[in-house]
């Protein structure tokens, strides 16, 4: 069930003509969405994850990296 709704959450996100107008919110997609702010070890894993991110990103010069089960792909809008 979660693979289904993550794979229909997927194809409409990569609908890029849809997102290229400011028309439609993406509160459309019905996401539940958790707040972790208040979750102790799940914060602290989540901050120092993006954290790492954001220096290795620095670090290479890259507007940021997208991270999928099998790599790390660069981000650079130049």
């Amino acid at each position: 069930m979660r693979s289904q709704r993550a794979e229909e959450i997927a194809r409409k996100l990569n609908e890029t003509e849809r997102w290229h107008s400011h028309g439609y919110g993406i509160n459309e997609l019905q996401l539940k969405i958790e707040d972790y702010s208040q979750a102790g070890e799940l914060k602290d894993a989540i901050t120092g994850y993006h954290s790492l991110f954001e220096d290795f990103s620095h670090k290479l010069g890259l507007d940021g990296v997208m991270h999928t089960a099998e790599n790390f792909i660069p981000v650079s809008r130049s």
